[in-house]
């Protein structure tokens, strides 16, 4: 189906909201009626690379469960009384975060218990400014508490959305099976994008809800923005995020299109799906802002991304999931760019405040470089023929490669590099000791398990030969089991051989 992205949604009616569609899909002359009954007519829906698919677009982003509970919401939750260009939608569930293992990133703990997000929500809903909240009960009447002390109760929808309603939970089993793959790549990360499906059943809803508040849209807005409850921390407070009842200020943003923070910290995002989970994105997604069509559009290839983790057997929390969009270059994903989250908050939320507002001038302004080189579209990638510097596996020379044939490994060992490089920064050290550690040992090799000729004749059992330690590498970087034990077998029939052969055991 072609897609006239300069053709823009109408505001969305009692009628168009009735119907269970994603709206989005509906340009060139087709709708709801053509396309979703039992015969659709033909072109519809063009094919398996494109995210316009049956099951999506005949189906709300909102998902059955909760667009059942948004039609019966009561009007003292939603009284919708007024209009509003701009709508924000928010969420929070309880999580018991103060229960989880803390890891390198930050320590969980009551640091970031369930109260402490109160604390930090509570900035949000003190802005005059029509909200939506999706949430469980006891946060809807914390929310409703502090909207109606500020006189904000007719520019409010709370609506109360159990875990198990979330758009999200129909993956329930496909995200179980897939973190237990994460935990069996990465067993030492203790980080919640890599251990808990509960964490990123949760954070990977925020596309449909945004998309979902669009399509019920009951202020009758023209755009949408996501906000994160917890992105007013104490720290951020007018250096990101706006304080007090000041209204928050957004960028524009182009139709069928979503606007969202990047952290250039790396130039460009790793292509496969587990090294992102390992090392990470430069997206940052507390605000996601877009006209109604571009955030219903988003939602549509947000779940084709979905699919295609699920059917590799990994997961992640949506910031590295927008990566996999934009690599496929046919969504405009507009970055806005910085090297610090409070540089894109403050450039997200407070864009009416002077440049370099949550950091420095020069870091905004460099990072908007990298972004123009690197960022704006995978076609800066693809079609780039320049040279860069990238380190050496052993990270203390460097070597030339063209830009659009650097690899993965490539942007791992340029990562390193600069972690490398950073030696005041405690956490960045101990990274760097263990990716150096990781390339130059392995550490499971055994003679009990893996044999040895008599070379080796006295030596510790850890002590093995060549083809032995590239058995256990294979086996260290989570290769499939049965093709790890296929490789040992044959190692251990050639070293029967080879004893065999020369006519002496093996000791």
């Amino acid at each position: 189906m072609a897609r006239c992205a300069a053709l823009l949604l109408a505001a969305a009616g009692t009628a168009g909201w009735k119907l269970d569609e994603n709206p989005s899909c509906w340009t060139d002359g087709y709708t709801h009626e053509l396309c979703c009954g039992q015969s659709p007519l033909p072109g519809c829906f063009p094919g398996e690379m494109a995210p316009h698919t049956r099951d999506r677009c005949c189906q709300s982003p909102c998902g059955q469960a909760l667009r059942s509970r948004i039609q019966q919401i009561s009007r003292s939750r939603c009284p919708r009384r007024m209009l509003s260009n701009t709508t924000l939608v928010t969420g929070l569930w309880n999580l018991h975060r103060e229960e989880w293992p803390s890891h390198d990133r930050y320590q969980e703990g009551d640091g970031h218990s369930f109260r402490k997000y109160f604390d930090w929500m509570s900035h949000l809903l003190q802005k005059p400014q029509a909200l939506i909240v999706f949430a469980e009960e006891e946060t809807l009447r914390y929310a409703a508490s502090v909207r109606q002390a500020h006189g904000l109760k007719y520019l409010s929808c709370l609506v109360e959305v159990p875990k198990e309603a979330l758009p999200q939970m129909r993956w329930e089993d496909a995200y179980e099976e897939a973190h237990a793959q994460n935990r069996r790549k990465l067993p030492e990360d203790l980080r919640p994008e890599v251990i808990q499906p509960k964490y990123t059943l949760v954070v990977n809803s925020k596309p449909e809800l945004l998309a979902c508040a669009a399509h019920w849209n009951p202020f009758r807005s023209q755009r949408f923005a996501w906000v994160d409850a917890g992105a007013a921390r104490e720290s951020k407070i007018d250096y990101g995020f706006p304080g007090g009842s000041r209204p928050i200020v957004l960028p524009s943003c182009s139709p069928w299109s979503l606007c969202v923070g990047r952290r250039m910290w790396i130039i460009f995002d790793f292509r496969d799906k587990l090294k992102r989970l390992e090392h990470g994105t430069t997206y940052d997604s507390s605000v996601l802002l877009g006209g109604r069509e571009g955030v219903l559009l988003y939602a549509l290839w947000f779940q084709w991304a979905i699919e295609r983790y699920l059917k590799e057997k990994v997961m992640d929390d949506e910031q590295s999931i927008i990566a996999e969009i934009w690599w496929t270059g046919s969504f405009k994903i507009e970055g806005v760019y910085g090297m610090s989250w409070t540089e894109v908050l403050a450039q997200m939320l407070m864009a009416d405040a002077p440049a370099g507002t949550g950091g420095s001038l020069e870091s905004v302004l460099y990072a908007g470089s990298l972004g123009h080189w690197f960022g704006d579209h995978p076609s800066l990638i693809w079609r780039n023929s320049g040279k860069f510097w990238v380190p050496t596996a052993d990270l203390e020379l460097r070597e030339t490669k063209i830009v659009n044939q650097l690899s993965d490994e490539d942007l791992e060992r340029i990562v390193y590099g600069y972690v490398c490089a950073n030696q005041q920064i405690p956490r960045l050290v101990a990274s760097c000791e263990t990716y150096k550690t990781k390339k130059l040992s392995v550490t499971t090799a055994s003679r009990s398990e893996l044999g040895g000729t008599r070379k080796y004749s006295g030596g510790t059992d850890d002590r093995v030969q060549t083809a032995a330690a590239f058995v256990t590498l294979l086996r260290e970087l989570g290769e499939d089991q049965q093709e790890v034990a296929s490789v040992r077998d044959g190692l251990a029939h050639y070293m029967e051989c080879f004893e065999a052969q020369i006519n002496r055991s093996k000791t």
